[in-house]
């Protein structure tokens, strides 16, 4: 049993499990301060998961503003594009996680979702103008993604995850017409990571233990040799020579290995990286784009928003030979 604050400040104990459900007229409930539209379920023994109920369209209303944040009226076309995708992407989490306790997280793990509070007016406006429309492959929900910043050039999703090749997740320019890309803009496009050798040293240490089962790095970093990229720029192969031992790893999860920094932990921005300095007592990489490149580039959304596209071209562009269609027409034809 747990205890319960209700609307009068008093307590209650429940039983688990238990759905809780809001009779107030803003159809609110309050976890941690936070408030979530639909109801709650809380499960469990000693520990217990509380999991948000909530209709799919509302649920996008609290996830738009933490992937896209606020945007200018001539960026709405980013947004309801933001909000197709991210739909889609909730809709085939749903179906591939039938049976489950629950559908999707509400970290970057799936879609990151902040419930009511983040909610904004404009936000709110493109998920109602794209109401029920996803993204379909050959008559089933499409396997979508998406990041912040491609660099120019978004990735194929089986050279990034080693997954079979899939035609409207495959790798795409994204430059405009005046030959700029149009994530441009994108503070990241750009960007550069500097460790001195101790520290890079350390944090390989931990790293490919985590990454690699069975390998381990000892010792210190002595250079990182690229050995091979691929059509996008992103790296293929690379070696990690050690003064006791070498490593060699490509792909997006090379991000897992060159962490940022030993206190943050975070990865690094992209795979699309040259090696600038290379010891022995300073390792610098200079790189392009944020995130693993597959699918939609948040950022050249909002470039070709603000170059006058509409959200059905933005789509198109980077989901070649998908189709828009409402979602209860595309279930009730299966």
């Amino acid at each position: 049993r747990i205890a319960i604050t209700v609307a009068s400040g008093a307590f209650t104990e429940v039983a688990l499990p238990c759905t809780l459900v809001s009779l107030h007229e803003s159809n609110r409930l309050y976890v941690d301060q936070a408030s979530y539209r639909g109801s709650m379920i809380i499960a469990g023994e000693r520990l217990f998961s509380i999991i948000n109920y909530v209709a799919v369209e509302d649920y996008l209303r609290g996830v738009l503003p933490l992937e896209m944040g606020r945007r200018a009226g001539e960026e709405v076309e980013a947004l309801k594009a933001q909000a197709v995708v991210a739909r889609t992407y909730a809709y085939k989490h749903i179906v591939d996680n039938c049976g489950e306790t629950f559908d999707l997280l509400s970290t970057i793990t799936d879609q990151v979702y902040g419930g009511a509070d983040v909610e904004t007016p404009e936000t709110d406006s493109a998920v109602c103008l794209t109401a029920d429309l996803v993204l379909t492959w050959h008559d089933s929900l499409a396997g979508v993604y998406y990041h912040s910043t491609c660099g120019g050039m978004t990735a194929n999703s089986d050279e990034v995850w080693g997954k079979v090749h899939c035609d409207y997740l495959g790798s795409r320019s994204d430059m405009a017409p005046d030959g700029q890309a149009y994530c441009s803009f994108s503070p990241v496009f750009n960007w550069e990571e500097s460790w001195d050798a101790g520290e890079l040293s350390k944090i390989l240490r931990t790293t490919v233990r985590q990454m690699l089962p069975g390998a381990s790095f000892s010792g210190n970093l002595k250079a990182i040799k690229v050995d091979g990229r691929f059509g996008c720029g992103r790296v293929k192969s690379c070696r990690l020579l050690g003064t006791e031992g070498n490593v060699e790893y490509g792909g997006d999860k090379l991000r897992f290995l060159l962490r940022r920094k030993a206190a943050s932990g975070e990865i690094l921005r992209s795979a699309n990286f040259t090696v600038v300095k290379n010891g022995p007592r300073t390792f610098t990489l200079r790189g392009r784009g944020y995130g693993h490149g597959v699918g939609m580039c948040q950022m050249g959304a909002i470039g070709r928003s603000r170059q006058g596209q509409s959200f059905e071209q933005i789509l198109k562009a980077y989901f070649s030979g998908v189709e828009l269609r409402p979602i209860r027409v595309m279930m009730v034809s299966r």
